[in-house]
C-alpha cells in the first residue's frame, strides 16, 4: 500500500499528484482526455462528486418484464425481416420464458445489452448470418473459411443467447490477447464470431467500433475474427491477436445459455 498524503505539506502533494496522473495514463487516459475537465467547469464538478462518492459503477436492473419481453420481441423481428429461416426462429423463441427469468435477476452496468441470440456456424453459415449485418444500404459478406473457424471457448451445441454483453468498448486499442486476460480477470468471456455477428446484426456497434471475437481463432492461435467496415460493407474478416488498433476492440459477455 503507497503512502498516503498525511499533510498539505507541497512537496508531497505534488509528489502524490504526479503519481495519482501517472496511474490514470496507465489505466487507458490520455493528454486529451485529461485536459477535458481543465477546459469544462461542469465536467470537473462531476468528477468531483464521482470521485467523492467512491467512484459507484452506473448500474441498471430492468424493473418491467414488458421491457425485456419486448426488447426480446424487436430481436426476433430483426431476424425475421432479415430473413432469418423460420426453423432457427423457432428454436430461439422456444427459449423465451427461460431466458426473460433470467435476465430479469440480473443487474448491467450502463450501456451493456441485456442479451442476444446466437445461431451457429453449423445450423446458419457466416455468410448467411454476415448477409443480416447491415450499414445503411449495405449488407454483410463474411471473407473466412467457416472451416478454418475454430471456438476456443465453450458454447451450447444449439442456437442459444448471451447475457451482459459489453460491445467492445472498454477494449478498444488492446490486442486480442491482452484484452482476452483482461476479460477473464473480470469473469467474463470473450465473445465468438457467431457472437459477434449477433452483435453486428442487432445493435449498431459497427457505427462506433470494429469488434474483435476474441473467443474464436483463425487457421491459427495468431489469428482472430473480427467484424469490422470495408468501404461501408461490413465484413467478417481476421485480425493478428497481438496487434492492436485505436477502432478495434474485444467485446465480451458475462454468461450462455
Amino acid at each position: 500500500m503507497e503512502k498516503t498524503i498525511a499533510n498539505p505539506d507541497p512537496a508531497k502533494v505534488i509528489s502524490r499528484a504526479s503519481e495519482c496522473l501517472r496511474r490514470l495514463m496507465e489505466a487507458g487516459l490520455s493528454f486529451e482526455d485529461l485536459q477535458k475537465p481543465i477546459d469544462n467547469p461542469e465536467m470537473r464538478q462531476r468528477l468531483v462528486r464521482f470521485w467523492q462518492t467512491g467512484a459507484p459503477i452506473p448500474f441498471i436492473q430492468y424493473s418491467s418484464s414488458n421491457a425485456l419481453s419486448d426488447l426480446f420481441d424487436r430481436q426476433i423481428k430483426t431476424l425475421r425481416d432479415r430473413g432469418c429461416p423460420s426453423q432457427v426462429l423457432d428454436m430461439l423463441i422456444s427459449q423465451k420464458s427461460q431466458v426473460l427469468f433470467r435476465a430479469s435477476v440480473m443487474t448491467f452496468k450502463k450501456g451493456r445489452i441485456p442479451f442476444l441470440p446466437v445461431i451457429l456456424f453449423s445450423v446458419l453459415s457466416p455468410s448467411a448470418q454476415m448477409a443480416m449485418v447491415r450499414n445503411g444500404n449495405q449488407t454483410g459478406i463474411s471473407c473466412l473459411d467457416t472451416n478454418e473457424i475454430k471456438d476456443i471457448v465453450s458454447t451450447p451445441v444449439q442456437p442459444y443467447f448471451i447475457f451482459d454483453v459489453e460491445d467492445g468498448e472498454g477494449m478498444l486499442g488492446r490486442s486480442v490477447r491482452t484484452a482476452t486476460e483482461l476479460i477473464k480477470d473480470m469473469n467474463r468471456s470473450p465473445l465468438t464470431a457467431a457472437e459477434v455477428i449477433s452483435l453486428g446484426i442487432q445493435a449498431k456497434a459497427l457505427s462506433k467500433r470494429y469488434v474483435d471475437a476474441g473467443g474464436s481463432r483463425y487457421k491459427s492461435d495468431r489469428c482472430a475474427p473480427f467484424l469490422c467496415l470495408d468501404g461501408g460493407q461490413p465484413g467478417l474478416g481476421w485480425n493478428c491477436v497481438d496487434s492492436s488498433f485505436s477502432e478495434c476492440g474485444s467485446a465480451s459477455c458475462g454468461s450462455r445459455s
